[in-house]
This record gives C-alpha cells, structure tokens and sequence, in this order.
C-alpha cells in the first residue's frame, strides 16, 4: 500500500471513530470498520455491527459472526 494511501485510511478511521466509537481501543474500533465495510449492503446500525462483533482468544481467528435471513439480520 503506497505512504499516502496509508495516510488517507488513517486519517478516515481517525474521523469515523471520533464520530461513532471513541471510546474503543484502536484494534476493536478496526473491527467494526471492516464489518461495515464488508456489509455495507445491508445498512447495519453501530449497535448491530458491535454485536456481531466476538473475539479474543482461542476464538480461531474469527472476529464476528452475522446471520441473516431474506437480507435482515437475525438478533437475539
């Protein structure tokens, strides 16, 4: 990836996080970015992005999990 590439995409996570998860370390915040960038067909809210979101340890590198059905997303 080319240096000013690498500075766009940090300065547009910088601004998304400070606007919708400021509190979040930066690692779980790239988690979240990459979901709605993955799902972005499917409109999902913060809220809905965050509780796809699993990981941690011995999680087998897997760092969410979404289901849908008819393109809606399943919730508890």
């Amino acid at each position: 990836m080319a240096a000013n590439d690498i500075i766009v995409l940090n300065s547009l996570l910088e601004q998304k996080k400070s606007q919708t998860a400021n509190s979040l370390p930066d690692d779980d915040y790239f988690e979240l970015f990459t979901f709605e960038q993955a799902l972005k067909k499917y409109d999902l809210s913060y809220e809905e992005l965050l509780s796809g979101q699993i990981g941690g340890s011995d999680d087998g590198g897997i760092d969410g999990f979404f289901t849908f059905i008819n393109s809606d997303i399943l919730n508890e």
